[in-house]
């Protein structure tokens, strides 16, 4: 069984609703499942989750749930690959005709010689109904895995700064 089909049958369908949007019809991950405890955790981030009590409820019921059933999920898509092991993942970033400046700025920042030697690959698609950019990561582990989400997440923010020209700072720590 997937996860997809398990949430499907005990989750209320707007809770099932708003967990397929945040991943995409669970092609995404949304989960990371804790090797020692079993516990499953949400891996959405925050700039998704942001007043989203809806989906906030959703992810914390459905990590109960998973954790509670003790099955596994292996090779699921909605979890994170386990810890250990390498893998690439691909992840794609939808903007509409009137968010070209922010597809313009992102797609700048990913296409940079540093990005391609980081293991981080983009497409993009201009369409009828918007911008597609399609990121292909390659990651060594988890703890890799999240560095490089972070960074792509960072990077989405940053362009959205810039298109909107709205100023951005940062402190060397």
């Amino acid at each position: 069984m997937q996860i997809k089909e398990f949430l499907r049958e005990r989750l209320s369908t707007s809770m099932y609703d708003r967990l397929k949007v945040a991943s995409e019809d669970f092609t995404l991950p949304l989960f990371r499942r804790d090797p020692e405890t079993g516990a499953y955790e949400c891996v959405l981030d925050d700039e998704s989750t942001d007043d989203d009590e809806l989906l906030i409820d959703a992810a914390c019921t459905a990590c109960e749930l998973l954790a509670a059933s003790r099955l596994e999920f292996v090779g699921d898509r909605s979890l994170t690959p386990d810890g250990d092991e390498k893998g690439e993942i691909r992840l794609e970033y939808r903007f509409d005709l009137d968010e070209e400046a922010v597809y313009d700025q992102f797609r700048r920042m990913l296409i940079t010689p540093d990005q391609q030697s980081a293991g981080i690959r983009a497409t993009t698609l201009k369409r009828l109904d918007g911008f597609l950019i399609s990121v292909t990561m390659q990651y060594e582990n988890d703890f890799d895995y999240q560095r490089k989400k972070d960074s792509l997440d960072w990077m989405l923010h940053l362009a959205r700064k810039k298109a909107n020209n709205s100023p951005f700072s940062g402190r060397k720590l």
